[in-house]
């Protein structure tokens, strides 16, 4: 990296996040922001808008589309023009499986229909919708979010929204205090927002979703058993193990059959190890798979990643050779 760009960022504290105005108070020059962009010491989140690299790579898919929000939308956003849809999901730190957006999802009013100018895709359907403001930026409250995603989005997609709001806090109906986000609060909000395209696809996907769901990974593949045509498990059923006891992500108790997903954060995130290595992890679930085994009620038992989560043939195939019921 040219010494005139180490400077600038050195004086600039190296942020998650820089302007070119930034850079350019700073002591560097148009020739070295470009030449830091080529060298791939800068990522360009938008025009006039950088992150080092190193934050970026860190960032997960949500955490860039909020860079991109921050980078693009501010200046156009206001209390009747919030951040809205999925962009509102990543801001509310929802997850997004499936279509991560290329622009900011806008609520206008005003627009004609949907619309989009570059960077931003607008929304008008619905009638004005409530907003709460995180971190600076504006956006659709978590009720609304989630019945405009239930409502425009893959049934699949909607539910791992779904999963994740239901069960938050949101203000109560006096704002003096708070409730729980559950499926009568959002199917109220879906007849207070006015919504009628989607409508019976947003009260589908509310019905079916289920705040017990563990993580976005178990959210999706319980989505897709359910189009697949498989019965509904059971969720985080409690087993007692020699020592404590053990909650399965699934449980078809008609067969005995225990499900479990696996995503990659059970042998990464601090969350998940809890100080251990990811080796003593896989030690630890193995030894735990073996006891559930074990145990008088279970009969069977089948995991799976998102390599076949994302697959319907091959979640099919698996479930199929294990034995879960269909409807």
């Amino acid at each position: 990296m040219d010494d005139g760009m180490i400077g600038a960022r050195a004086r600039l504290g190296d942020p998650e996040r820089l302007s070119t105005a930034q850079l350019l108070g700073a002591g560097a020059t148009h020739r070295q922001v470009r030449q830091a962009v080529r060298e791939g010491s800068l990522i360009r989140v938008r025009r006039g808008a950088f992150a080092p690299r190193a934050a970026w790579a860190a960032a997960s898919p949500e955490e860039r589309h909020v860079e991109l929000i921050r980078a693009t939308a501010t200046a156009q956003t206001r209390h009747d023009r919030p951040v809205s849809h999925l962009s509102a999901a990543a801001v509310h730190g929802l997850p997004i499986i499936g279509r991560m957006p290329d622009a900011v999802e806008l609520w206008d009013g005003a627009a004609g229909g949907g619309s989009s100018t570059p960077g931003i895709r607008t929304h008008r359907g619905g009638a004005r919708p409530a907003t709460v403001e995180i971190e600076g930026i504006t956006v659709t409250s978590l009720p609304r979010t989630a019945v405009d995603i239930a409502s425009t989005e893959p049934f699949a997609t909607a539910v791992c929204v779904l999963d994740a709001a239901m069960g938050r806090t949101i203000p109560d109906a006096d704002g003096n205090g708070e409730a729980e986000l559950t499926a009568q609060v959002l199917l109220a909000e879906l007849s207070r927002a006015g919504i009628r395209r989607g409508r019976r696809a947003a009260t589908r996907a509310i019905g079916f979703a289920d705040s017990r769901s563990g993580s976005p990974g178990e959210s999706w593949s319980r989505a897709s058993m359910h189009e697949l045509g498989f019965e509904v498990p059971e969720l985080q059923v409690r087993f007692e193990r020699q020592h404590g006891h053990a909650d399965v992500d699934y449980f078809w108790r008609s067969r005995g059959i225990v499900g479990e997903f696996d995503g990659a954060q059970k042998y990464m995130r601090e969350e998940y190890l809890r100080g251990r290595t990811p080796a003593e992890v896989v030690v630890a679930e193995k030894r735990r798979e073996d006891e559930l085994r074990r145990h008088p009620g279970v009969r069977g038992f089948v995991r799976w990643d998102w390599r076949v989560a994302r697959s319907p043939r091959r979640l099919a195939e698996l479930l199929d050779a294990h034995g879960v019921p269909r409807r």
